[in-house]
Order: C-alpha cells, then sequence, then structure tokens
C-alpha cells in the first residue's frame, strides 16, 4: 500500500486543524455536561457551607443555653429553694426564666426548664404556654440516663443532646448545680429552629427548615414555591445519636444568570477556539524549533555553567522532544553528569580524609570551623574548640615501631570518636561537609595532633565534661604485641566567640591551652587571657587537676 508523502510542516498542520475540529464538536456536546457539574458542585459546595454554619448556630445555642443556665443556678433564691428541696419556689424561679431577655428578645426558644436531683431524679419543671412537649419530663429521656452512668469528675461536665420528641426537634443541655459538689442538675430545653434561622443573614440566600415529614416549620419570604430556575441544597440535622434525621435546612439560589453566563462562555469558547486554530497552524511551524533547537540550546547553556561551575553537576536537565534521539541524547548527559557528580562527591570525601585513622583531616576541619563562624555569628550560638596532643606517642613509636605507633592512633581514634557525636568512622568514601551538618567533629591534623569541634553547647560543664571522658577513655590500656600501653592527652579548649572570633585566634589559643596542660600536668585546660600564647609561662587555670 502506498501512502502519500507529505512533509512535517503540512502534517502538522492538519493534524492541529484535525484536533481543532474535534474540540469544537467537543465544546458543542459538553456544555449540558459541564453546567450540571458546576450546579453540583455549587449545590455539594453550598450543602457543606449549610452543615457548617448549622454547627456554628447549635454552638451558639448551647452557649446561650449555658449563660441563661448559669445565671439562673448562682441565683441565691434558686440556691437556697435547691437546698431545701423547696419546688414551689423553684417552680416560679423556673417560670420567671420564660420571662427575662433570651426568651422575650427572642434569642432563645425556651421549650422546659428541669431541676433534677443529684441522681438525676426530676425535682419540678416549668414550660412554655406553647410547647408541644407532653407530660413534665425531658425531651431527650436518654440524656438523664447517659448523665447518671457518669463517674467521679465527669459528672461536673455539661453535656447536650439534639433529639426527637414526638417528631419535633429539641436541643436539650444538661448542667450541674452546685459547684464542685454538685447538690443538684438544671436541663434546658430548647427548640433549635429559632437558632437557626440566622443562616438565612449568613448566607444571604433564602432558606427553608423542614421536619422529616417534610413540614415546613420555617421558610423565608424569598422562598420561591417554583424552584426550577435555580438549585436548592439540603442538609440533614441528624439527632446526638445518628439515629434518626432531626431537621432537614435547605438553602435556595437562583442560577438563571449563570445559566445565561455559561450559554455566552460556549459562544465566546467557540469563536475563541475557530482563531486559536488558525493561530496554532501558525505557530506550529515553531514546533520543530522547540522540539529540535531548543532542546539543544538547553543542553548547552548547562555545558557552559558547568565549565564556569560545577556545583550544579548531577542535577538533570528536562527538555522534552519528540525526537528520539533528542531524548536520548539528553538521557545519555543526566546519566554521564549524575556518574561525575558521585566521581566528584567521592574525591571530596577521599581529599576530606585521614587515610590511616579514617577521620576527617585538617581540610575538613578549616572548612568546617569557618563554616561554623559564618553560621554562629548570625545566630549568637557557641561552639568548642578542642586542641588535643597524645604525650607518650613518640616514646611508643621509639621502642616499638612506626608500625605500633600507627596501631595506637587508629586505636585512640576509635576510642575518642566513640564519646563524641560524630559520623560513623566505618564508611569506606570518607566524610563530606554536607555530611557533618551540626554534629561534633574529630580530626587528625598530622602526626599525634588531634583536634575536636564541639557544636551549640549550653554551658562550658558540658564541654569539660566531653574533655574529661576523652582523657579517661584513652587512660585504659592498649594491647599492642601483648604489651599494655597507656597514653595520656593534653587538650587545650578554646570557646567561640570568647576566646577568638576567627580560626586562627581559635586555633592558637587552644594551642596556648594544650601546652598548658601539658606543662602543668593536666588532662585539659581551658584557653585563658593571662596565658598570652605563651606556651611556657602560663599560670595556673580553672581546670580542675586531673590525677
Amino acid at each position: 500500500m502506498q501512502f502519500t508523502r507529505l512533509s512535517i510542516k503540512t502534517s502538522l498542520v492538519l493534524t492541529i486543524l484535525l484536533v481543532g475540529l474535534l474540540g469544537l464538536g467537543l465544546a458543542l456536546t459538553s456544555t449540558t455536561v459541564y453546567r450540571d457539574v458546576i450546579l453540583d458542585y455549587k449545590r455539594q459546595s453550598l450543602s457543606e457551607l449549610l452543615a457548617v454554619k448549622t454547627a456554628d448556630q447549635l454552638d451558639k445555642l448551647e452557649e446561650q443555653a449555658m449563660e441563661m443556665g448559669n445565671s439562673l443556678k448562682t441565683s441565691p433564691r434558686f440556691r437556697e429553694a435547691l437546698d431545701r428541696q423547696d419546688t414551689a419556689t423553684l417552680s416560679a424561679a423556673l417560670r420567671q426564666q420564660f420571662h427575662q431577655y433570651f426568651v422575650t428578645a427572642h434569642v432563645l426558644r425556651l421549650e422546659r426548664l428541669i431541676v433534677r436531683s443529684t441522681d438525676y431524679e426530676l425535682i419540678t419543671s416549668a414550660s412554655s404556654r406553647k410547647t408541644a412537649l407532653t407530660g413534665d419530663g425531658s425531651a431527650c429521656p436518654s440524656l438523664a440516663h447517659e448523665a447518671a452512668l457518669r463517674q467521679g469528675a465527669k459528672r461536673l461536665k455539661i453535656i447536650s443532646k439534639l433529639c426527637n420528641n414526638n417528631g419535633m426537634p429539641y436541643f436539650s443541655l444538661l448542667l450541674p448545680v452546685g459547684g464542685l459538689v454538685p447538690k443538684g442538675y438544671l436541663e434546658i430545653i430548647t427548640s433549635p429552629t429559632l437558632s437557626l434561622k440566622p443562616i438565612e443573614n449568613d448566607l444571604a440566600i433564602p432558606l427553608c427548615i423542614r421536619l422529616p415529614d417534610e413540614e415546613i416549620l420555617y421558610s423565608s419570604n424569598q422562598w420561591p414555591d417554583n424552584r426550577e430556575n435555580g438549585l436548592t441544597a439540603r442538609y440533614a440535622l441528624s439527632t446526638s445519636d445518628g439515629s434518626n434525621t432531626a431537621l432537614f435546612i435547605e438553602a435556595y439560589e437562583d442560577t438563571q444568570e449563570m445559566s445565561a453566563e455559561l450559554v455566552r462562555t460556549r459562544n465566546t469558547l467557540l469563536l475563541s477556539s475557530a482563531i486559536l486554530i488558525a493561530l496554532v497552524i501558525f505557530f506550529a511551524l515553531a514546533l520543530l524549533r522547540r522540539t529540535l533547537v531548543r532542546p539543544l540550546e538547553i543542553l548547552n547553556h548547562k555545558l557552559q555553567l558547568l565549565h564556569n561551575d560545577n556545583s550544579s553537576l548531577g542535577e538533570p536537565i528536562h527538555a522534552p522532544s519528540n525526537i528520539i534521539e533528542v531524548n536520548q541524547l539528553v538521557d545519555d548527559f543526566n546519566k554521564m553528569s549524575a556518574e561525575l557528580h558521585d566521581l566528584y562527591g567521592r574525591l571530596e570525601r577521599m581529599a576530606y580524609t585521614d587515610s590511616m585513622t579514617r577521620l576527617p583531616n585538617r581540610g575538613l576541619f578549616n572548612d568546617y570551623v569557618d563554616h561554623l563562624l559564618a553560621k554562629y555569628n548570625d545566630t549568637g550560638q557557641h561552639f568548642a574548640l578542642l586542641l588535643i596532643d597524645l604525650d607518650e606517642f613518640k616514646q611508643v613509636n621509639d621502642e616499638y615501631g612506626h608500625e605500633a605507633g600507627d596501631m595506637l592512633l587508629c586505636e585512640t581514634a576509635s576510642r575518642m570518636n566513640s564519646v563524641l557525636r560524630t559520623p560513623s568512622m566505618s564508611g569506606q568514601n570518607g566524610f563530606s561537609l554536607a555530611e557533618i551538618a551540626d554534629r561534633d567533629l574529630l580530626v587528625r591534623l598530622g602526626g599525634d595532633e588531634f583536634a575536636a569541634i564541639i557544636p551549640a553547647f549550653d554551658n562550658s560543664q558540658q564541654v569539660e565534661e566531653v574533655a574529661r571522658k576523652l582523657a579517661e577513655i584513652t587512660r585504659q590500656p592498649v594491647q599492642l604485641y601483648n604489651t599494655p600501653l597507656t597514653i595520656h592527652l593534653s587538650i587545650g579548649i578554646a570557646l567561640y566567640p570568647a576566646d577568638g572570633s576567627g580560626r586562627t585566634s581559635l586555633l592558637r589559643h587552644a594551642d596556648s591551652a594544650m601546652y598548658h596542660a601539658k606543662n602543668h600536668g593536666r588532662d585539659y585546660c581551658f584557653y585563658d587571657h593571662t596565658m598570652n600564647d605563651n606556651r611556657t609561662s602560663a599560670h595556673p587555670e580553672t581546670s580542675p587537676t586531673q590525677d
């Protein structure tokens, strides 16, 4: 079968034209679906908003009921009557609440007030003249039952319930009377319908509150009979135990204007799509540049950056193209860059690591001190620099040879490293500055000289404790050629910023302190300005004498 040969340009233009026509057809058929999705999303959002506002109003209802109850139970007349179990006076006090502000100002729709004993038995009650409640008991009988099951301090907790009674919703609040030792309980029963009406003003849309049997308890003046030109969102308010629906709260929003706007948007979309197809055909000619020339420019720019600064080595470049050869070239470059990054990392670790003890070396020590100086200069934190010298090392070299001296250095380094919060010495690739972070650092400066950095310490006692542990752990005998050898450390300590603001001054002062310790037979010594960097004429220091 023979195919007509087309240029890339022609193929690209025909493809874009076909896709554009398909897009116009989809736009014509998707308007209705798009409208339904928007309305469903809007209805769901409005239902969720109704749930939030309902919860807010019920919380407010609980606060208002608590405020009224607290006002009543703190009344001397009420408390005295409760102490005497004077039901007549208690009933009068309860009835008086129906003429107080919360009720007369229509803040609460108070249905019933009940006074209960400490055993939650009914003492007396008072009801609204318009209440639909029958008898003189609670609208939520399970409330008193649950309260009676509580023990200890839980009996002081205020509890509330939303429940149905004879098909009507009621909100019941039970609060203790009498302080830490309850003398009784006051139950406040209200109708939640009045408290839910402010949702209408909060949302600025018509509201309707219905019973589960669809009987309307309240509807806004603007609530329409015909709601086909808008959307109605409904939220089912469940009772506290979740067994029944207490109320349906509905909100209505007119969507005629939105529907008209969707039609205008569709027409605008069709016109824009036609114009866009023409523009895309023109700009499609630039596709070759994007798929071939642009990726090569990105690759060349990356090479120039690496030529000047290899800090971005290992970072992959992103140059998407539909040309296989270009993608392969970019992938190969990224792979090579990653391999070089790993190689440079290993070389950096090798350059920063002492080959014998596997400790960091002087190079990493200098970089880490400079890093802490730059960082702590802004934060005001402290760090300690410890300069450490092995006192008997030369004698071991002379008596047992350099191989024994090397073994002694490695064992001493391992012991000192176990005292500090340093990176592991077990790795074969060495160390890098990024791996140290803000941890302790032990380095070999050369020969029998070591140094330690202790960052972010709280007080000098912590540093002194570290120095003491270093001295103690190295005094333990080392077995070399079946011969126990004991060495001692001389440690000089300089604190930043008290003893210097730069690496050179800190090293100089730590060196002075170390020779001070060595000359005075001490394990460690803090730098003091009276030493004047004189290794032989230093005065006694504040560090305690070590045996």
